[in-house]
């Protein structure tokens, strides 16, 4: 691996833990040949299960990322609560989904449409509203959403 890419992975990661899980607790673990990271974060004490990944071009542009809330629920197995995806184009671009994701999630609006979302496992209101934050790229499909292991909604 270069030195830029892993540079540019590095900075990644901190971005992560920065702005997603909000720990420097975080795993990281390359996906084997994979030019894609998984991260995977636990929260203390609380059962609370952070994972995702992010994926780069071979020079290390990062071109995707997801987030999912794989508690363990039944004490058997993580269960995908959600899971979001996002194509988006630049380093910065990334940067900014990933900020601009966090500040909504704590909105009104963004609470009552993930309850809605989880109680009718329709997960096309997310999609469309998450479809409009800060750096996803443009065109179709460039979101998506997965509700409790189900289908995938795209916007």
């Amino acid at each position: 691996m270069s030195f830029t890419l892993n540079k540019r992975i590095k900075k990644y990661k901190k971005w992560v833990n920065r702005y997603v899980t909000s720990s420097n607790e975080t795993t990281f673990k390359k996906m084997g040949d994979n030019n894609a990271t998984m991260y995977d974060y636990e929260v203390p004490s609380t059962g609370v299960r952070i994972t995702g990944w992010f994926s780069y071009s071979k020079g290390g542009r990062i071109n995707s990322w997801s987030v999912a809330d794989t508690t363990d629920y039944d004490d058997v197995s993580f269960d995908v609560a959600y899971r979001y995806s996002f194509l988006v184009n630049t380093k910065k671009d990334f940067k900014r989904n990933m900020i601009h994701l966090g500040e909504v999630m704590m909105s009104d609006e963004y609470i009552n449409l993930f309850t809605q979302m989880l109680q009718t496992s329709n997960g096309q209101p997310m999609v469309n509203y998450l479809d409009q934050l800060d750096g996803v790229a443009r065109g179709r499909n460039t979101t998506s959403v997965q509700v409790m292991e189900g289908e995938y909604f795209y916007a």
